[in-house]
């Protein structure tokens, strides 16, 4: 896509950096197994998958949670767009950087060009406090570093060029659904609040097929498996829109105190859920959320509904249920 037909456009993009940090937590097995890690285990050496799987526990990531590295290895050098060898390398440094000191100013210092004004970073980057000089930390952090500078040239020889064939075919699908409507506004309209982006950028990832999916990268971009049926991926990219522009009731919930976070995270996925159907004008989604209770929120969303009911007051029905 070069010129977009809806003033905040949907893009469907395959960009290698996320795709590459993905493919690693694939082979090592971290969260997951797949057939992909058996296919592609040889793109990284045996002495690093075995550093990867005894610190699964710090890179493991799922439903709003992580381990104390997940953040610094996935979501935060995909957001970054991250392409090339020298710039991981370059990043992991000031992943040290921030370790030792305690705190996320290096990166707002090393990329000053990024938009750290996005809602999914800003509190974080205000407020994000950890011990610093942890020196067993930092040392887990920086042997994983070198394994992933290290096995970046293998993924671009053995993986890259057949990844990126098979998401271009996907995305060109994709972008082709997504500029017969416009979802943003759909979505606008219905809840009375602003994308406050200019796109979102959807990343197609080839490897995490049986993992973490529909993975937030910032408030305007997120990253999905490539290969679910066509319908199916086309709902739960709207549905993803509809958690980004809900993500300000969400985070005002958090900081309450008052709430189990599981609990209220289901509720959160799910009250998207319920004015997906809205938005799509369906009665039925071809997909569930049965760990979050998608049945029970669901029916009390209903309920609860009614025109011109302010979406923070509609979740509130679910955690008092």
């Amino acid at each position: 896509m070069t010129d977009a037909k809806w003033p905040k456009p949907v893009i469907i993009t395959t960009l290698f950096g996320p795709n590459y940090l993905w493919h690693v937590l694939a082979v090592a097995r971290i969260g997951y197994d797949s057939e992909y890690a058996d296919t592609y285990r040889d793109t990284i050496a045996p002495t690093a998958l075995k550093c990867l799987e005894s610190n699964k526990s710090l890179l493991e990531f799922a439903e709003g949670e992580g381990g104390e590295l997940s953040g610094f290895f996935t979501v935060l050098p995909a957001w970054l767009h991250l392409e090339s060898k020298s710039q991981f390398q370059t990043y992991f440094d000031v992943v040290e950087v921030a370790l030792r000191k305690g705190d996320l100013s290096p990166f707002v210092q090393a990329y000053g060009d990024a938009d750290w004004s996005d809602r999914f970073f800003s509190e974080h980057v205000k407020q994000a406090k950890f011990p610093a000089n942890q020196h067993d930390l930092i040392e887990k952090a920086r042997r994983l570093s070198q394994i992933y500078v290290d096995s970046l040239d293998a993924y671009r020889r053995r993986v890259w060029r057949d990844a990126r064939c098979a998401l271009a075919k996907r995305a060109a699908e994709l972008n082709d659904c997504f500029e017969k409507q416009d979802f943003i506004a759909k979505w606008e309209q219905l809840l009375g609040i602003p994308f406050a982006a200019n796109q979102y950028e959807v990343v197609l990832c080839y490897s995490n097929k049986d993992g973490p999916d529909y993975n937030s990268l910032g408030y305007s971009g997120n990253l999905f498996y490539y290969d679910k049926p066509f319908k199916q991926t086309c709902q739960f990219l709207s549905h993803e829109i509809g958690t980004h522009l809900l993500i300000d009731i969400y985070f005002t919930l958090v900081a309450t105190g008052k709430y189990d976070h599981r609990k209220l995270y289901a509720a959160y996925e799910t009250m998207a859920m319920f004015y997906n159907k809205l938005v799509l004008g369906v009665d039925e989604l071809d997909y569930s959320l049965p760990r979050m209770n998608d049945a029970r929120h669901l029916e009390v969303y209903a309920k609860a509904y009614y025109e011109g009911i302010n979406p923070g007051a509609l979740i509130l029905k679910a955690l008092e249920s």
